[in-house]
């Protein structure tokens, strides 16, 4: 499986199973009419390029070399800093992405907008910790 498949599934996961215990389930049609108009409409292209993107940001040169850095225990931040790239771009990378996946979820009523604010709120700092492999109880130094 795709090393950015399994670390954004991993964080979306987290991310869904902590919105689904806030909140009631009710969207409001105002504030997705407001994501919608924020939001930019994806084709096939941009989907295919989130893939280089996201081997830019790394500075790797194929997804294999990411599985097998990750299998060594190396963490994302780490084998951005080995390619003399910065993990902070990695994580803004990221964060555009979920977001979007957010955004979505907003717009279809799978979530309220309540869930919104607290998942969309608490998205950076989970997505610091999983590039930088850290628990919840960590921070980065």
């Amino acid at each position: 499986m795709n090393p950015k498949r399994i670390v954004m599934i991993g964080t979306l996961a987290f991310a869904l199973t902590i919105g689904s215990l806030t909140g009631n389930n009710v969207s409001r049609a105002g504030a997705a009419t407001d994501i919608l108009n924020q939001t930019d409409s994806s084709d096939s292209d941009a989907r295919l390029s989130s893939e280089d993107d996201f081997l830019s940001a790394l500075g790797a040169g194929s997804n294999d070399e990411v599985y097998t850095s990750l299998q060594n225990g190396l963490t994302l931040a780490e084998i951005a800093r080995n390619n003399n790239k910065n993990a902070d771009e990695l994580i803004q990378l990221q964060l555009g992405e979920m977001m979007e996946l957010l955004n979505d979820r907003l717009l279809q009523g799978q979530i309220s907008f309540r869930e919104y604010e607290a998942q969309a709120g608490e998205m950076k700092d989970i997505l610091t910790r999983s590039v930088y492999g850290q628990a919840d109880g960590e921070r980065n130094n």
